[in-house]
């Protein structure tokens, strides 16, 4: 399998890029699924669509939010979880992506340059030896974002660009 095969298994999988076929229901008909039985995790604040309407999607939250929003949600904040913050050397933003409802990957991304840059780096994709980043950047007033994958291996580099908008999470 050859880096760009991998690069869009990897995109496919992980950031819930799935073929819509007409029967299929739509990525917010999933998200307020599991939004109405409370099965999303309650420190996420948004939730972005990709522009392509298929039925992936992802939350998000900064860490530097986590305590606001469970206080905000009137949810005990553990220990645990204020421990670990407290240890962060910089803020990171979670993201978690879902494909047809179902959890699917979850990444700690780190703060770039700036609040609106965030990036992590990895070395296996797929079983074999490729190295790549993932990046996300995002306009605060707008809410848009653009995801960017780019893998490497000795054949070469592929990487895949990923449009979309957040909205806020109500509650």
């Amino acid at each position: 399998m050859g880096i760009a095969n991998v690069a869009r298994w990897i995109i496919a999988m992980l950031l819930c890029a799935g073929i819509e076929s007409a029967a299929a229901e739509t990525a917010r008909e999933y998200y307020e699924e599991l939004l109405s039985v409370k099965g999303l995790n309650p420190i996420a604040t948004f939730v972005c669509f990709p522009d392509d309407e298929n039925e992936g999607f992802a939350i998000v939250a900064r860490s530097s939010e986590f305590e606001a929003t469970l206080k905000r949600k009137g949810l005990p904040v553990s220990k645990e979880l204020q421990s670990s913050l407290r240890n962060e050397k910089s803020e990171f933003l979670y993201w978690q992506t879902f494909h047809k409802g179902v959890l699917g990957a979850v990444w700690d991304l780190e703060r770039g340059s700036s609040s609106s840059e965030w990036s992590m780096k990895f070395d296996k994709a797929g079983g074999k030896k490729t190295e790549g980043e993932i990046r996300v950047n995002i306009t605060w007033p707008t809410l848009r974002y653009k995801l960017v994958v780019t893998m490497r291996d000795a054949k070469g580099a592929a990487t895949m660009n990923v449009y979309g908008r957040c909205e806020p999470i109500p509650g």
